[in-house]
């Protein structure tokens, strides 16, 4: 456990620290002292702000957690520190058997400050492989609380679970997820009823620099109609039609999204089979545009290869001539004398002398 205090001014403090022992039910039973500490700040500190509100169960994973059937994978403190892009990934595994697709889950996203805001659609969730996965986007640097809850089957309404404090450092701002998605992405209960399969992207969380998204389903029933929609934070909704293309081949549907530009888009597929379309799959897609351009410079090419030389004639070496003279016509004769290349062509005459001596014509 480790605790952290701030003061934006100079002065001494007490500091208590109180616990208790939650497994004892008696009613008389209160906090204690567990330590007591003399804090002292020397100096005043005017950009000092004070940490997001603490919530009544605490920082990170606990109790109320384990209770509801959850377990950390990802994040096992009660800080999470993000010194990228603003962009957190909090991962829990399941410890019991419900249709966690069925559970009521959300997250929220407060400020800190001392403002307690809470900044709508930046959390979404989605369960996954059998874990239940929040993606977080933090507007700008600075401290925030990430509240998770959940709802049982019998309660009347969801509890806080979980809680992190998330001190971002990121550089650039990130833009809201698109609304309509906080009660999960992915499947719907209508997608299994509706005889429907996903081929390209089963996950609900899609991230790509591709400027053009393809998602394919497979109908396995008959009379099924399939439609999808497309929202963005800077998508007009009379544009956002000319963004999509449908083709069918048999029993595949296939969509082409056009994303225009780097940011958030949700696209919402819609099932009818006779009674009215019915929401069966959701996703959120992270566009980041690539920077990489073809480049302009001419690409080097190979030289082209040089002819071969012909190829030189043999002279046989049973053929004699008469002692000290030799005449070639007609034809192309190399001849070496103490390393020296003579070429004849045509009726060249060649006499030689003697061993080692020049030619002489």
């Amino acid at each position: 456990m480790s605790i952290r205090v701030r003061s934006p001014v100079a002065d001494t403090f007490r500091f208590e620290l109180v616990g208790k022992d939650v497994t004892i039910r008696d009613k008389t039973y209160d906090y204690d002292w567990v330590a007591i500490y003399k804090v002292v700040f020397g100096k005043d500190n005017d950009s000092i702000e004070p940490f997001p509100e603490s919530p009544i169960i605490g920082w990170g994973p606990g109790r109320a957690m384990m209770e509801f059937g959850l377990a950390p994978m990802s994040h096992f403190g009660g800080e999470i520190k993000n010194k990228d892009d603003g962009k957190i990934e909090v991962k829990f595994g399941t410890t019991s058997d419900r249709d966690w697709n069925k559970v009521k889950i959300h997250g929220e996203l407060v400020k800190g400050d001392g403002e307690s805001e809470v900044l709508p659609d930046h959390v979404i969730h989605r369960v996954e492989n059998g874990d239940v996965v929040f993606n977080v986007n933090t507007p700008k640097s600075g401290e925030y609380a990430l509240k998770l809850y959940a709802k049982g089957d019998r309660d009347r309404e969801a509890k806080n679970i979980c809680n992190y404090m998330i001190s971002s450092e990121q550089k650039g701002e990130n833009f809201a997820f698109p609304r309509g998605f906080q009660n999960g992405l992915g499947p719907k209960e209508a997608f299994n009823s509706l005889g429907l399969r996903a081929l390209t992207h089963e996950s609900g969380m899609i991230e790509t620099d591709d400027e053009v998204l393809e998602i394919s389903f497979e109908k396995t029933q008959d009379n099924v109609e399939l439609s999808l929609s497309l929202t963005g934070n800077t998508i007009r909704p009379e544009m956002a039609k000319r963004l999509i293309e449908e083709t069918v081949e048999g029993n595949i549907v296939t969509y082409k999204i056009r994303l225009p530009q780097t940011g958030n888009y949700g696209i919402k597929v819609m099932g009818n089979r006779g009674k009215g379309y019915e929401n069966v799959y959701d996703y959120v897609v992270q566009y980041k545009k690539s920077l990489k351009k073809k480049s302009s410079k001419p690409t080097r090419e190979a030289a082209p290869e040089l002819p071969k030389p012909p190829a030189e004639p043999q002279v046989q070496r049973d053929r004699t001539y008469p002692r000290g003279q030799g005449m070639v016509e007609g034809q192309l004769l190399n001849v070496y004398a103490k390393s020296t290349k003579y070429t004849l062509k045509g009726s060249d005459k060649i006499r030689f002398t003697g061993l080692g001596m020049k030619p002489e014509r």
